[in-house]
């Protein structure tokens, strides 16, 4: 009885290597590190409810 009936034929290819983004922050400018990093987020605000307040200037002002 031949063996090559019970053989599994199905092979399927290797794919592709994944390519990596690059972890370095050497060669970002300013405009870049700002965006990647979360740098420039803007005033904080914070809202309860109906109640909301805002973070200037070092102090907490209630919002109207």
């Amino acid at each position: 009885m031949p063996l090559g009936l019970f053989t599994n034929k199905f092979s399927p290819k290797k794919g592709a290597p994944r390519k990596t983004p690059s972890l370095s922050n050497l060669n970002l400018d300013s405009t870049q590190k700002d965006a990647e990093f979360g740098i420039d987020y803007g005033p904080i605000k914070l809202k309860l409810g109906s109640n909301e307040i805002l973070f200037d200037g070092g102090e907490w002002i209630s919002g109207k």
